[in-house]
């Protein structure tokens, strides 16, 4: 790439190639379709502060922006939402999968086997190391809210299918001389738990690759690629990441959890399928990229603080936005994006 190579040309250069899993409900698609969707509500409270169908992208990045109290609510249920509880055992195993879980293959023997037994999971492992987490375990969510969510997805597609999207940025490190070119890819719901037996179920779903370049003579260089999954991230090597026409990384999307690998593989107790053995989307796969949105600079990514779905407690509340983590504090990906890959 040229020294002064512009920012679009250069997301489209490296733009990755998404492989999912047989099976998957949900793909990368524009915000704006969903927040058509949704409604606005502020806490705990019981009827929404802008209704169904009023919601739009600027009302949140300015009459609602930095407060984090406010969250949008993908599925309104027909009757009064229940409320979902947890169990003790349900918690244990959540503290211990985040502390533990979503380190994946980088997680060594040891924290597996204590991660296994301090969770009471022993009785659920199979002789082949597989886990089958049984249905009172698994943070999943109503099945009126899962089929809601699949309904008004379904409706988004058929208005506008295969309307695949994905975010980018642009970050420059004056400290490390490094260039940072983040891709956000959002979905409209995580049903892990509820379809495919995985830990947990949320409305949105908010998940990033990065890319990292130098540079050189010639222009920008790329020097590494960070994956992100489950509150942990890897990173490796330009050289070391499977490419796709030179240039653009393939990255294997967890079904369901929609966390990205590098690998074809089943990950974290074979709970993640991440086979790449369905839908591919990007450069030469014939489900091209219809939307490459820009963040730099738009309003609503920077100032709305709230949750991009609902607030149902533990491991089933949405995130945050590509800026914001769950508690309106900046995300360390997007504050420092290479102290967070672990380049600095």
């Amino acid at each position: 790439m040229t020294p002064h190579t512009p920012l679009r040309e250069l997301a489209r250069r490296y733009e990755p190639i998404l492989r999912f899993s047989v099976e998957e409900n949900y793909y990368p698609l524009n915000v704006v379709d969903y927040v058509r969707c949704c409604s606005l509500y502020c806490e705990d409270g019981a009827t929404p502060v802008v209704p169904e169908g009023r919601v739009t992208l600027r009302a949140l990045s300015r009459r609602y922006a930095d407060d984090p109290s406010y969250y949008l609510k993908f599925v309104e249920p027909r009757k009064p939402a229940p409320k979902i509880a947890y169990s003790p055992a349900q918690e244990r195993l959540w503290w211990l999968w985040l502390e533990v879980g979503g380190r994946g293959k980088q997680a060594s023997r040891e924290q597996w086997e204590q991660f296994v037994q301090e969770a009471d999971l022993a009785p659920y492992m199979s002789p082949e190391a597989k886990l089958r987490l049984p249905s009172w375990l698994r943070l999943d969510l109503p099945p009126e809210i899962v089929q809601g969510a699949e309904e008004s997805y379904q409706e988004i597609q058929e208005e506008k299918p295969n309307r695949y999207t994905y975010y980018y940025r642009y970050k420059r490190d004056r400290a490390s001389g490094y260039h940072v070119l983040q891709y956000w890819f959002f979905y409209a719901f995580n049903d892990w738990a509820s379809s495919f037996g995985g830990i947990n179920d949320h409305e949105a779903d908010w998940e990033c690759i990065a890319l990292f370049f130098k540079k050189s003579p010639e222009g920008l260089e790329p020097q590494y690629v960070t994956c992100s999954w489950h509150h942990w991230k890897e990173t490796r090597p330009w050289r070391e990441v499977e490419l796709d026409g030179g240039t653009h990384p393939v990255v294997y999307v967890g079904r369901g959890s929609h966390a990205s690998y590098f690998e074809p593989d089943s990950y974290i107790f074979d709970l993640d399928y991440a086979r790449g053995d369905g839908l591919a989307i990007g450069p030469g796969q014939g489900h091209p990229w219809r939307g490459r949105i820009r963040l730099n600079g738009k309003r609503w990514a920077n100032r709305y603080a709230g949750l991009w779905g609902a607030r149902y407690g533990l491991g089933r509340t949405a995130p945050g936005g590509p800026k914001f983590n769950q508690d309106g504090t900046v995300r360390a990906k997007w504050r420092d994006p290479v102290g967070w890959a672990g380049l600095r």
